[in-house]
């Protein structure tokens, strides 16, 4: 997913995968003239971090540009702290760290890192096993964050499912134990919307009121007098490269997606991606796209990994208990796509693709 605010750029329309850009000129026309005033452009930084593209703009005309370039310095400074903390692929980071302790003695850990698995074990709890951050030795099996994705056994599949169990995450502050030799953390559904909180939170201790930021089309938003009803996200259609599938209006807050788009290969014709059952170890769901809308994105990227493995209808009860969060769910049917929003998202959201049927 991705966004549209008066100050869009180009380069972010490229970013978030628009290869065409004829095709949405019209668009964009529509978009820039209805603006009810003109408005600069803002300081805006990309960086490759928390494996993905982050970028941070900043509006705030009453600010000079060094002081918006010291204020995204310090928010990138937030992010990759929390890289160091939680990332997996990253050898020297507290997570690996505490990884390569599975099965010992319970480890002292950072804050930061028990919050974040305090949080994990929260939604785990919540979602019914449908978001686990023990998925690392399932991940790793099939590849997904390293160079080679392959379609592993079944017999293989089961002989990993045992260190699959967020129960055996141990948490007595300041310390956490892995219980079983093996185990491996993943906070790869959680950790960016983190990121992202903190990168927030420190551009508006700095006073800053016009902050947009996107990692990886997670979102984190806040709007000022100036920007408020008029920052609009697009949601990136699962099946059509370069289109989308809907927008809405977003004054702030997070808005985070998971998709069977964002990392997967085909084999023999069939499509699996990254966002594994941790209780089947396959990418079993029937749903395509998820994406929830919350007040901030570390919940609302860690909700969106739990409801997409649940499937439609067990993830359409859990949305419906939740009422702190806004849910949009897409499956596919044949050819078309079907797709289910709560209510208040339902309301402001406007499907792009005309070929969608009604919601049901």
């Amino acid at each position: 997913m991705c966004t549209s605010a008066p100050w869009k750029s180009w380069s972010s329309f490229l970013r978030c995968g628009r290869t065409d850009l004829l095709a949405f000129l019209p668009l964009l026309l529509v978009l820039f003239s209805c603006q009810r005033s003109p408005l600069p452009v803002p300081v805006r930084e990309t960086r490759l971090l928390m494996g993905t593209v982050v970028q941070i703009s900043l509006y705030d005309p009453g600010r000079s540009r060094a002081d918006k370039k010291e204020a995204i310095r310090r928010a990138f400074r937030a992010i990759e702290g929390m890289e160091r903390v939680a990332s997996r692929q990253k050898a020297t980071s507290e997570l690996s760290r505490l990884n390569r302790k599975s099965g010992g003695a319970a480890v002292p850990v950072s804050p930061t890192l028990f919050h974040i698995l305090r949080q994990s074990l929260r939604v785990a709890r919540e979602s019914g096993g449908a978001f686990d951050p023990t998925v690392g030795p399932l991940l790793e099996l099939w590849g997904f964050g390293g160079d080679s994705l392959r379609l592993p056994s079944a017999k293989a599949i089961r002989s990993v499912l045992p260190l699959v169990d967020f129960h055996k995450v141990l948490l007595d502050s300041p310390t956490v134990r892995l219980a079983i030799p093996g185990m491996r953390l993943d906070l790869g559904g959680i950790a960016k919307g983190t990121a992202i909180d903190r990168a927030m939170d420190t551009l508006l201790s700095l006073g800053f009121r016009d902050v947009m930021i996107d990692a990886g089309g997670d979102l984190g938003i806040h709007s000022s007098g100036a920007t408020r009803g008029r920052i609009r996200v697009w949601i990136r259609h699962p099946r059509k490269s370069g289109a989308f599938f809907a927008y809405f209006y977003q004054d702030s807050g997070a808005v985070a997606t998971s998709g069977d788009y964002e990392q997967f290969f085909v084999q023999e014709g069939k499509r699996y991606h990254h966002l594994l059952n941790p209780v089947t170890g396959y990418p079993d769901s029937d749903l395509i796209s998820v994406t929830v809308v919350a007040p901030r994105a570390e919940l609302a990227d860690a909700m969106a990994t739990a409801a997409f493995v649940m499937g439609w209808n067990r993830a359409r009860k859990f949305a419906a208990q939740q009422p702190n969060f806004q849910f949009l769910l897409v499956r596919q049917e044949g050819d078309s796509l079907i797709y289910w929003a709560t209510t208040k998202l339902a309301e402001k959201l406007h499907i792009v693709d005309r070929t969608v049927p009604p919601s049901r």
